[in-house]
């Protein structure tokens, strides 16, 4: 009887230890993005390791590198804003996107999977935008869905590469260098050789993107 007890105390402290966790991250996200930018130059070798990898969203010349998640609402708002932005010449603008997560965020890292994968069928725009569409993590899990939806005809190819280990060391490699660079919340931006934090204006942003 005492160790179900036990177990049972050990189980619900676990449980308060990890919602006091998530909110003092959500806490540290909302004042990330509630505080004026922060800016901090990064050295040659970090600029160069920031627009290492990736996938680049859009048609030109990625302008902007943006360390991201698809579960962040923070994270999201930004994405929604660049997503349908237009800089010039009614073009919507073109970043490099890296994700900031980690294999145990089962649906974040999943979502990183499938624009790496529908990246090397040359659909990341569009599978992207379609992650934006629906915040539902039901949806975000349904990758092959969404794979057709964006005209991805090799959809038993898409499914394989889900699992594959080159989709798997892209997203690690993203996390992995947002850890190096310093990047302790998302979204974080880089532009040439500057790390730009918290709340970035519309204006702000357009002009990082020139």
């Amino acid at each position: 009887m005492w160790t179900k007890r036990l177990n049972r105390f050990a189980k619900l402290a676990w449980v308060g230890l990890l919602a006091v966790g998530v909110a003092l991250y959500a806490a540290h996200q909302r004042r990330n993005l509630d505080a004026s930018p922060h800016f901090r130059e990064l050295t040659q070798e970090q600029a160069v390791q920031a627009w290492s990898g990736g996938q680049v969203i859009g048609d030109g010349e990625a302008k902007l590198v943006v360390f991201s998640r698809y579960t962040c609402p923070f994270s999201r708002a930004l994405l929604v804003r660049l997503d349908g932005l237009e800089v010039i010449d009614d073009r919507r603008p073109t970043f490099r996107i890296r994700h900031l997560v980690h294999p145990t965020d089962s649906v974040a890292y999943r979502a990183a999977l499938g624009v790496v994968c529908a990246d090397s069928y040359g659909r990341a725009r569009e599978f992207h935008s379609a992650l934006l569409q629906d915040a539902s993590q039901a949806q975000m899990v349904d990758l092959v869905a969404i794979a057709d939806g964006t005209d991805i005809d090799d959809l038993a190819g898409f499914r394989a590469c889900l699992t594959s280990d080159e989709a798997a060391a892209s997203v690690r490699a993203d996390f992995e260098h947002g850890m190096e660079l310093g990047i302790t919340g998302v979204p974080a931006l880089v532009a040439g050789e500057r790390l730009v934090t918290g709340s970035v204006p519309e204006a702000e942003i357009k002009e990082l993107l020139r």
